[in-house]
């Protein structure tokens, strides 16, 4: 199935992460989170999708904070 990159722009500017992956990417369905500590501090990751071992994590910083580097 082609890449639809309208519809996949769209769903990035809508920060809809699980649509793009799994209608327009063809990803399967995964849930589950993946605790990881980034300088010094915890943060949990939310799957989203995965496809043949590969896994899409997805996180939203807490409001008024940057994502860090």
């Amino acid at each position: 199935m082609p890449l639809n990159t309208a519809r996949a722009r769209q769903l990035l500017r809508e920060v809809n992460f699980r649509s793009l992956f799994m209608e327009e990417l063809g990803w399967d369905r995964h849930s589950g989170t993946l605790d990881v500590t980034v300088q010094g501090l915890p943060v949990s990751l939310s799957a989203i999708a995965h496809k043949r071992g590969m896994v899409a994590y997805h996180y939203v910083t807490p409001d008024g904070q940057a994502a860090k580097d």
